[in-house]
């Protein structure tokens, strides 16, 4: 057990463990040359118009088979929320904390 563990065991209610990096063996710069990911998707049989659908295909087979494992070790799994989208960026505010200023910079009401 961690020393943050113990300090904080009161409200400790799980614990993840995972794989921080994955190792590669082979070559994987062809994805990385132009048009790399278009072949990539070709050799696939994926359109560029159907990439979304196949990114989603492919997540969810992903995470089927995570789950899988999980269930087959008896482990408990659990899924984290979804963060929101971050919108575009919006052009910067005239106001800070409620307060407005004027084109000359003076504080209004």
């Amino acid at each position: 057990m961690s020393a943050f563990e113990i300090v904080h065991q009161d409200r400790v209610v799980g614990k993840l463990s995972c794989f921080d990096r994955l190792i590669f063996k082979g070559h994987l710069t062809r994805l990385y040359q132009p048009g790399g990911l278009k072949g990539f998707l070709d050799r696939q049989g994926v359109l560029l118009k159907d990439f979304g659908r196949y990114v989603k295909q492919m997540t969810d087979q992903l995470k089927g088979e995570a789950i899988s494992l999980c269930g087959r070790a008896a482990g408990p799994t659990a899924t984290c929320p979804r963060p929101p989208p971050v919108p575009d960026r919006a052009p910067p505010s005239r106001s800070w904390l409620g307060r407005s200023l004027s084109a000359t910079g003076s504080r209004k009401a």
